[in-house]
């Protein structure tokens, strides 16, 4: 996937929109958001690639994956004015509101199409306004839901006090013209740098290749002010939206892309059995605990030693052998000023670069092995180190005359390059997979997706059809760890009413104060019946 650019013509064009409003604002020579009513522009929280900005949302701070703002995905906006409880209804596309399809105290139809208004969201400057983001339109009942309840609308929805905002910082969940400018990924974000790594997947050369829908692009300041009121140039901000539903299907994706390159690699060149084959040579060729039993069981190296003393023990004899390697390599002939070798004219020669860094490491090692066990103990254990790094010489280069060792047998340095470079994707996409799975059990577990999707109705098919995929492709593979598995289960036992189907689209705040209590207990008493009967 390329990614997706602004020609110089749709740049021009949205550059002389964005300054369209220039003498609108010299003319008023105000300060900023000094008037009675303000004009919103929404975007959301969103996956980025690098452009981490973070969010004002409590559930997305500890989030291990970049988090920032982006364009609003295609949906609908709603958003209910506190104080004259009117219900605003706004559908979404490409970014920015196209229709006002609703206005009203109350809501009658399931299904609302037609234009009723300016599809402005403007509203007066000390307004509490409660927003929500949906991938479907709300039914009557869902609406009826929020507007009957204050606390179902603090709930379900996010709050924003416009009266709070600043003309420079913005406020919660609102970001002022300059900010935006920096932070909205598809304005700010420069394109990754091209990386030499050999044999990575081409997915991972591209940005945002893990989304769910392809929706990234370049875009330009202009495309969201076009929708701007000319006389809220002065008294405008964006809104911004959680979209948590967005977060976990592109989280799911961009684990199934992960996985799809490891996947890619196991079977490349067969690439798994060749790793784990250097692997275990490597580790044979390394002094460890095993080769310390094998040399002596009952070694006081074992016994009178910390894991952490070992490992500097293990440290030195691993440096040692390497300088050994390095120094056995011999030295190369000197050259003069001019380039020319003076061994040529029986000079010295000169000491390799690679072992003197070599030597260097070897006695830095030795250092902190030194220091680790302190001088005592080391004098004690000296005989002993002695014995296993003679034990792993044998084991390297061959016992006795003639014998050979796995120097001898394995091509050592192309082993090395390949173990590195294979170590180096295998690490980055472990430690990837790893933070995708803590980002994904975070929201799931702190209620995140089942709190996001309560407006999906099941007493309609399609949207009963519609929540059951959302599910699916929200939660797939989500227990990919022990770990995983153990803090779902948790959460699970002790919320068993989210294990019915689609139990989320008829939730309240009356059952999550009052009635989930019983419904604990009832399916208690069910699982212990059955536990009875086995």
């Amino acid at each position: 996937m390329t990614r997706k650019t602004l020609s110089p013509v749709d740049k021009a064009f949205w550059e002389s929109r964005a300054r369209s409003h220039v003498d609108a604002r010299n003319s008023l020579s105000t300060c900023p958001l000094m008037g009675d009513k303000v004009q919103l522009l929404p975007l959301r929280y969103g996956r980025v690639e690098r452009l981490h900005n973070l969010p004002d949302t409590s559930g997305y701070k500890d989030l291990k994956r970049p988090l920032g703002l982006r364009l609003v995905r295609d949906g609908y906006l709603y958003v209910i004015d506190e104080s004259s409880g009117y219900l605003h209804e706004y559908r979404l596309e490409n970014g920015v509101p196209t229709k006002l399809l609703w206005q009203d105290r109350e809501v009658a139809q399931d299904v609302r199409q037609t234009a009723v208004g300016e599809q402005t969201l403007i509203f007066p400057r000390d307004s509490t306004l409660h927003v929500a983001y949906a991938e479907l339109q709300w039914t009557a009942a869902k609406c009826a839901h929020v507007l009957g309840s204050a606390a179902d609308r603090f709930y379900f929805m996010q709050t924003v006090e416009l009266a709070q905002a600043d003309c420079e910082q913005g406020g919660v969940h609102l970001r002022v013209e300059q900010q935006v400018r920096e932070q909205l990924a598809e304005l700010a974000e420069l394109p990754a740098q091209q990386c030499n790594t050999p044999d990575m997947p081409e997915g991972e050369r591209q940005d945002y290749v893990w989304e769910h829908q392809p929706l990234f692009r370049e875009a330009h300041i202009g495309e969201l002010k076009n929708a701007l009121n000319p006389f809220y140039e002065l008294n405008h901000l964006y809104l911004l939206l959680d979209d948590s539903i967005g977060l976990l299907r592109d989280l799911a994706q961009e684990q199934d892309e992960v996985v799809g390159w490891l996947n890619e690699w196991r079977e490349r060149n067969d690439n798994e059995m060749r790793y784990i084959t250097a692997s275990y040579i490597d580790t044979l060729m390394s002094a460890g605990d095993n080769s310390a039993r094998q040399t002596n069981p009952d070694s006081a190296l074992l016994k009178d030693t910390t894991p952490e003393q070992r490992g500097r023990i293990y440290d030195y004899i691993n440096a040692r052998n390497h300088w050994r390697r390095e120094h056995n390599n011999g030295p190369v002939p000197s050259t003069t000023s001019a380039g020319q070798y003076s061994a040529l004219r029986g000079s010295t020669y000169d000491e390799r670069p690679q072992v003197r860094f070599a030597r260097l490491d070897m006695d830095g090692k030795y250092s902190q092995m030194v220091l680790a066990l302190g001088k005592p103990r080391h004098e004690a254990l000296k005989d002993d180190i002695d014995a296993l790094e003679e034990n792993s010489q044998g084991i390297l280069n061959g016992v006795g005359l003639g014998s050979r060792g796995i120097y001898d047998l394995v091509r050592h340095e192309e082993m090395q390059a390949y173990l590195t470079q294979e170590r180096s994707h295998l690490k980055r996409w472990t430690q990837r997979l790893d933070d995708i799975t803590h980002d994904r059990v975070r929201l799931f577990t702190q209620g995140e997706l089942y709190r996001s999707a309560w407006y999906f109705d099941p007493d309609h098919a399609d949207q009963l059809k519609s929540a059951l995929t959302m599910e699916l492709n929200c939660t797939r593979d989500l227990c990919r760890t022990e770990e995983s598995l153990q803090k779902v289960g948790d959460y699970f036992h002790d919320n068993p009413h989210y294990i019915l189907p689609v139990f989320y689209g008829r939730l309240d705040m009356d059952f999550l104060r009052a009635k989930s209590g019983s419904l604990l207990k009832w399916l208690d008493d069910i699982h212990n019946f059955s536990d009875g009967l086995a």
